[in-house]
């Protein structure tokens, strides 16, 4: 009989330009920054997140509501 393993991966949900969801593995995430200023982000997005895989993904929530969701998943 052959183990079975099982992966849990807890994952954040953050809303895109189209507000499409996106789910992101916080331990994926490398750095995150605001807009230096309004015209470097697509209107209403708040935060450029870079992921280990060289994605960058930009949501409408803040970076610091992000930074939030990351420490509550972790508890």
């Amino acid at each position: 009989m052959q183990g079975v393993f099982l992966l849990a991966m807890h994952l954040i949900q953050l809303t895109g330009p189209e507000h499409q969801m996106i789910e992101l593995n916080p331990k994926s995430i490398v750095s995150m920054r605001s807009p230096r200023a309004a015209e470097h982000f697509a209107p209403g997005m708040h935060c450029l997140i870079h992921t280990m895989d060289s994605k960058i993904v930009v949501v409408q929530e803040r970076c610091d509501d992000v930074r939030h969701m990351i420490e509550d998943q972790r508890q």
